[in-house]
């Protein structure tokens, strides 16, 4: 048996959208998954929508953000993962899509590299066909979230499947609502773990009109905040917002 991958969506009224997302959840042949969907207080018909995605395969999950977390993506990943039970952790977003071996590809690489960390790439094509012997790099490092901060391995949270056991105590920043992701994996990276980067595009990427990088563009008010509180913690990941 293959080790349970823990998949962790956040959501908010994506009814148009997370079924498709699921349903390529559902077609993976690495079967050996659950999906944790915290919702953040949807208005529109997510929350029937995904408990009858619930009753059709019970891998799938559907938690309500609590009240005492306070409202964001950042706080339905922490909470998801405080209820997931698996030895890796893939966060996915619930508006794109998995290739069916995402999965399968990715273990495969984390078990016979023994990595604590694998990334894929992404793209924004309606269709993935995979490539054969894709490249793939392997290394050790105390120090790579130094070229992460400095954009020379960008990935988005899509990208990353992470083994339980390197994350330890640590959670995305909820008061962040821009750049919560450099700002989490800068400090994941920054400890001395095995990385299996794979050249091969294995998640279709969707920005759709209410997306999170649509809704954060300049001027908008959570955005400034969320700089201006990284400028207080952290002057590198700032400037790096900006390159």
């Amino acid at each position: 048996m293959t080790p349970l991958v823990s998949i962790i969506i956040p959501t908010y009224n994506r009814a148009h959208l997370i079924g498709e997302t699921l349903e390529s959840l559902i077609a993976q042949s690495n079967t050996n998954w659950e999906c944790i969907i915290v919702d953040d207080g949807s208005t529109d018909d997510t929350l029937k929508l995904l408990n009858n995605y619930c009753k059709k395969d019970n891998r799938v999950q559907i938690h309500l953000r609590p009240k005492y977390f306070p409202k964001g993506a950042n706080a339905c990943r922490n909470f998801g993962y405080d209820l997931c039970k698996g030895e890796y952790i893939q966060w996915f977003d619930s508006d794109d899509l998995m290739h069916p071996d995402k999965l399968k590809i990715k273990l495969e690489m984390a078990l016979k590299y023994q990595s604590d960390v694998i990334i894929d790439t992404h793209s924004t094509e309606d269709k993935i066909v995979l490539i054969d012997n894709p490249k793939i790099e392997t290394f050790e490092s105390a120090v790579f979230y130094i070229d992460y901060i400095l954009g020379k391995k960008p990935v988005i949270t899509n990208d990353v499947m992470v083994k339980r056991s390197i994350i330890n105590e640590l959670r995305f920043d909820e008061k962040l609502h821009k750049a919560q992701e450099y700002e989490f994996f800068s400090r994941l990276f920054n400890q001395n773990v095995k990385y299996c980067f794979i050249e091969l595009s294995l998640t279709i990427y969707r920005e759709t009109k209410d997306s999170i990088s649509k809704n954060t563009s300049s001027g908008n008010v959570k955005q400034v905040e969320s700089l201006i509180y990284l400028s207080g913690n952290n002057l590198i990941m700032l400037l790096f917002l900006f390159i």
